[in-house]
């Protein structure tokens, strides 16, 4: 996926899951994401309150949302298997 692409799709992630109140929290990305956060998304992340974290972390894409002792796991490997188990429901519903 073009990098751009990527972005404006993490964009629309954050704002899928962040509500208001806006509660303080810091943003994890991994090394690569990091290092090219495009300015839109750097304002919407100003926007709600939430930090950048200086050290990447070890995820395929996506990022860590931390409230505290509150994670919201919103890499793509977790995204993949929670859309996993709803396409087996979906999937075993059609057929059977």
């Amino acid at each position: 996926m073009e990098k751009d692409v990527y972005m404006q799709r993490m964009e629309k992630l954050l704002d899928s899951k962040i509500t208001k109140p806006y509660q303080k929290g810091v943003i994890y990305f991994n090394a690569e994401d990091l290092k090219c956060i495009p300015k839109t998304l750097k304002d919407k992340i100003k926007e709600y309150d939430l930090e950048i974290a200086k050290e990447p972390i070890d995820i395929s894409g996506g990022f860590l949302l931390v409230f505290g002792k509150i994670e919201e796991n919103c890499s793509v490997d977790a995204l993949f298997r929670e859309r996993y188990e709803q396409l087996v429901d979906f999937v075993g519903t059609h057929l059977f």
